[in-house]
């Protein structure tokens, strides 16, 4: 999970080290309606499983020391292009799966991204109408669940004790262009100095809120 790039001069760094990788939805990568189920994906380099695509499911696997060689990373992380309205990363659900101790070393990097930083689930960058129901997320060095202009529902997870890097973070993240549309039924537990429950950056962020124990 060190490399750059499949030759060594495309420097995609971001490539190399997933556990599962899948592309976007183009017919000859099939990156589209699938299931992924039952898996162990333990000590990955980067990411556990990352998805381009769309209309899948991920569910009951079990991730344990994902981003094991690399940082800003997630046990599952997707990645869509361009804007919510067109982006190719729509109608993911992400069910009943555990996910332990995501690592994201940060060995060797610039001074000011020392910290560990690994996300439990990192939703990123226009991803649309993902559900994370069913989830429980323990020892992340980082935010447990990260929707970064996301959109999607947040239902029945036990996410617990993330944010162990030291730095301020929280069990749930909602960057200021992510939305809820519902919030509900989550246990999120912080009980170490500068651990934070949720964040948002607006109370219109959450459609609804019902039924969750700080």
């Amino acid at each position: 999970g060190m490399g750059c790039g499949k030759t060594g001069n495309e420097g995609q760094c971001t490539e190399c080290g997933a556990g599962l990788r899948i592309y976007t939805d183009k017919p000859s990568r099939s990156g589209y309606g699938f299931t992924i189920a039952n898996n162990r994906f333990e000590t990955i380099g980067y990411n556990g499983i990352q998805t381009f695509g769309s209309q899948s499911t991920i569910t009951t696997n079990v991730f344990l020391n994902n981003c094991f060689s690399k940082g800003d990373c997630g046990a599952i992380n997707t990645f869509g292009n361009n804007n919510l309205a067109s982006t190719y990363v729509y109608d993911i659900q992400i069910l009943d799966n555990i996910i332990l101790n995501t690592v994201g070393n940060s060995d060797g990097a610039a001074p000011s991204f020392h910290s560990l930083f690994g996300f439990g689930i990192y939703l990123d960058h226009y991803s649309r109408n993902i559900a994370s129901r069913g989830n429980t997320i323990a020892y992340s060095t980082a935010t447990g669940i990260l929707y970064q202009n996301a959109t999607g529902d947040i239902e029945n997870n036990t996410v617990f004790q993330n944010g162990q890097s030291g730095g301020w973070y929280y069990q749930v993240t909602l960057t200021s262009a992510s939305q809820a549309y519902k919030f509900n039924n989550n246990t999120l537990v912080s009980h170490t100095d500068h651990l934070r429950n949720l964040s948002l950056a607006s109370l219109g962020q959450v459609s609804a809120a019902d039924n969750n124990r700080y």
